[in-house]
């Protein structure tokens, strides 16, 4: 299992750097794994490899349809819906006092559509109309860009 890093830590501001399938299949294929068991033990939707310490393209995102966690690698959203709502979101690089997870309202678009490869290389464009799965696309790829959803909140 990986460790998860928290606000402060440098590497949750920086812009990751694409994957390359073609020399880092073996890693990303290992990576994928520890991940989702490290998503799944933080009780989790969602994970970024900046939140991990590594500063890669590459997400996992829970489908709250289907109960499984899909591994986006260079993910990029290429349309937004008009419309957005307002939900709690949370993370788990972003800890309270009491060392858990804290909780704010963010405006977030509600359909989305998607770019990705998986670990095989195949480009996949998924119209994502969860509103939940497409807030937690939003916030995981927010990550690969080094923005955090308190970004988001009022001063």
């Amino acid at each position: 299992m990986l460790e998860i890093v928290h606000v402060g830590d440098k590497v949750l501001r920086q812009i990751a750097e694409g994957v390359d399938l073609s020399t880092e299949k073996e890693y990303i294929s290992h990576l994928i794994k520890e991940m989702i068991e490290t998503v799944k033990n933080a009780g989790g939707v969602g994970l970024a490899a900046p939140q991990v310490g590594i500063s890669k393209c590459l997400i996992i995102v829970k489908n709250p349809d289907a109960d499984e966690f899909i591994p986006m690698i260079n993910p990029e959203i290429v349309w937004k819906s008009f419309d957005k709502e307002c939900m709690k979101e949370g993370c788990l690089s972003v800890l309270g006092e009491d060392g858990k997870p804290i909780h704010e309202n963010v405006f977030r678009y509600t359909r989305i559509r998607v770019k990705y490869q998986d670990i095989d290389g195949q480009e996949h464009e998924d119209l994502i109309k969860n509103h939940l799965m497409a807030r937690i696309v939003q916030h995981e790829t927010d990550h690969l860009i080094g923005k955090l959803f308190i970004d988001y909140l009022e001063k």
